[in-house]
């Protein structure tokens, strides 16, 4: 028996982050190790740097919107502040939902 095989659903898809804003210079010093510097202003300018990539590092990024291309026909994106409420969790799910629809 021949099963007819359809053609996987593919898309493109691309998720931007941002940093994340409450975070604490107590947090901050754990994150980016100053525990053991005892010069404030060498402190002040680790902080400052690692503040300034929060939003490409894995701990501290928050998603803001996610895109996604599979046609001329079938493109968008989300944003954070297209959910209802506006959260994290509920970006992603909706996100996450969306790009089920593909196979690839």
């Amino acid at each position: 028996m021949n099963k007819i095989k359809k053609d996987p659903r593919i898309a493109a898809y691309d998720i931007e982050t941002i940093a994340r804003t409450d975070m604490s210079d107590e947090t901050i010093n754990e994150l980016c190790k100053t525990g053991n510097m005892t010069d404030g202003k060498k402190i002040a300018k680790k902080r400052a740097e690692f503040r300034s990539k929060l939003g490409a590092e894995p701990l501290t990024a928050m998603p803001c919107c996610g895109g996604w291309y599979a046609s001329d026909e079938d493109c968008g994106y989300f944003g954070l502040s297209d959910t209802k409420p506006s959260s994290e969790e509920t970006f992603l799910r909706k996100y996450w939902h969306k790009l089920a629809e593909y196979d690839v």
